[in-house]
Parts: C-alpha cells; structure tokens; sequence
C-alpha cells in the first residue's frame, strides 16, 4: 500500500516544475528548478520548510526527465515571454 502511495503521488507530482516556471521567461526554467531541488538535496545549510531535503531530491529527480520534454514543448513559448514586461498581455 505504501509504495503504491508513493507512486501515485510522485505521478501526481511530475513537471510541477515545467508550470510553476512557465512564465519566468526562461528557456529551460523547469529543467534548473530541478537541478537547484537536487543540489538543495546535498546542502546541509538550506532549511527544509515544506519538505526533507531527501524528499525534495527525489521529487526533483524524477521530474527532471519529464520537465525536459515539457520545456522543451513550451520552448516557444519561453521566447516569446523573454521579453516582454510581466503583467502586460499580448494583443
């Protein structure tokens, strides 16, 4: 039951980091979000507010494959958000 539990969470829970980031502006914001989550996971120095640092790890490992594939789909996107002021809407 337990590992069932966890799969369906870790399922629920992929690319969360491709649309937390979507409008930064950023090529690939999602893919560095899950790098950070990795390195917090080796940094004994950053608190764990919402979660362990091991869990953070985990999370960000398994999302940086599927954060990849959804950067890269909304890689247009990125570009044409680069520039633009936020809070102003295209036309």
């Amino acid at each position: 039951m337990m590992k069932s539990s966890l799969s369906l969470i870790s399922l629920l829970c992929t690319s969360c980091s491709t649309l937390l980031t979507m409008n930064s502006g950023e090529p690939y914001a999602g893919v560095q979000c899950n790098i950070e989550g990795i390195r917090k996971t080796f940094d004994s120095s950053t608190p764990d507010y919402l979660m362990p640092h091991w869990a953070e790890g985990i999370f960000s490992a398994i999302d940086l494959p599927l954060a990849i594939v959804g950067d890269t789909i909304i890689l247009p996107y990125a570009f044409l958000n680069k520039n633009r002021p936020h809070g102003v809407e295209s036309p």
